[in-house]
């Protein structure tokens, strides 16, 4: 186990724009790495400026693309720390916006300064490192941490409350309909809501047979309003909180993630899927290379064949999905990555070059 310091200093310090729970990538690549460490003896803590890049043997730089982290990488590197990048985004092929040159500049600039760069996935790698080939980092994947989420849901808000008796009442106007359900971003083309529209025509010939609903769980209602004009199934708009998300899940039978292949989504972790198999539902998803190793357990790229197996078996009576949950737990659980960042925990400590370490196969 690493000691608690190096020299009196904390071994990391993990730096982001905002360390905002409500942001699932702050929660899996940072704040839930940071407290299992920290369980096991390691000194980190977030980075805290008013110490400055003195007072750590390492930074682990996350979801922060802006100038000040530039110039905080640049300080760390001169002042002998080590400077680790964690990235899950494909920032190269997001979608645009003034600030994306500016954002792929930094990007390039940290990722050639960096002393280890640690990827979400090994898709995610292929197409970073091929971005930047001249970096000469160690390169590790390591994959998300699943969370338990029913944790922070907490007591819901007088809003939480009413959105979500409105959802069981709109659950009750439909009984006896399997109720499905996308959660996301509704962001621009590259993902997000914009790939809902496939899906629903599959559960609009779904529903000539067997009634169907489709929950949306999102973040901008006029873009629902929009796309859900063109909907010929009965849906519904409730807005993502992280207090009433798990709740809100567990009131369906199954998950759609659809998902269309592009630069962007190419790279994106199971997170998603694991998450929906995680609150008891049935997944029916579009293939990315994350969700390859779930084909034995749900089903990928047959919507029709999902939708009648989970109407014919429930999910939580569905052997895959209880498959699927086993599998997810082993490779995805607290100690097996906790484990990963450990062992980077380690070589900063010991000031060696971390292993390479392997992504986990289905």
């Amino acid at each position: 186990m690493p000691p608690l310091s190096h020299e009196g200093n904390i071994l990391i310090g993990w730096y982001a724009k905002s360390f905002d729970p409500s942001k699932a990538s702050i929660r899996l690549r940072l704040l839930q790495p940071m407290e299992y460490l920290r369980g096991r003896g390691v000194k980190t803590d977030l980075f805290d400026p008013e110490k400055g890049v003195e007072a750590y043997e390492a930074i682990i730089f996350s979801k922060s693309l802006q100038s000040a982290t530039l110039l905080l990488a640049r300080a760390a590197k001169a002042a002998g720390k080590r400077v680790i990048f964690d990235i899950c985004d494909n920032i190269f092929e997001a979608k645009d916006s003034p600030a994306k040159a500016r954002k792929i500049e930094c990007l390039r600039e940290i990722l050639l300064l960096a002393d280890v760069v640690v990827y979400a996935t090994p898709a995610l790698q292929e197409q970073i490192s091929g971005r930047v080939p001249l970096m000469s980092a160690q390169q590790l994947v390591i994959p998300d941490m699943l969370e338990d989420l029913s944790t922070l849901s907490g007591r819901l808000s007088l809003k939480e409350r009413f959105d979500m008796m409105r959802l069981r009442r709109f659950q009750r106007i439909h009984t006896g309909a399997m109720h499905c359900v996308w959660f996301g971003k509704c962001q621009g083309s590259r993902s997000g809501l914009v790939h809902v529209h496939a899906a629903v025509r599959e559960l609009e010939l779904f529903s000539r047979s067997h009634k169907v609903t489709l929950t949306i769980i999102g973040d901008q209602r006029l873009r629902y309003w929009s796309a859900s004009r063109q909907w010929d199934i009965p849906h519904f708009y409730l807005p993502w909180t992280l207090g009433s998300f798990w709740p809100a899940m567990k009131m369906h039978n199954v998950a759609i993630v659809p998902v269309a292949k592009n630069d962007y989504t190419v790279g994106k972790t199971i997170n998603r899927p694991a998450t929906a198999l995680r609150a008891g539902l049935g997944v029916i998803a579009d293939t990315i290379p994350a969700y390859e190793e779930l084909r034995p357990f749900i089903v990928l790229d047959d919507w029709q064949q999902g939708l009648h197996r989970y109407r014919a078996t429930h999910p939580s009576d569905d052997a895959g999905c209880e498959a699927a949950r086993k599998h997810i737990e082993t490779l995805y659980g607290n100690d097996a990555v906790g484990s990963q960042w450990m062992a980077l925990a380690g070589s900063v400590s010991e000031k060696i070059r971390p292993p390479v370490s392997q992504a986990p196969q289905g």
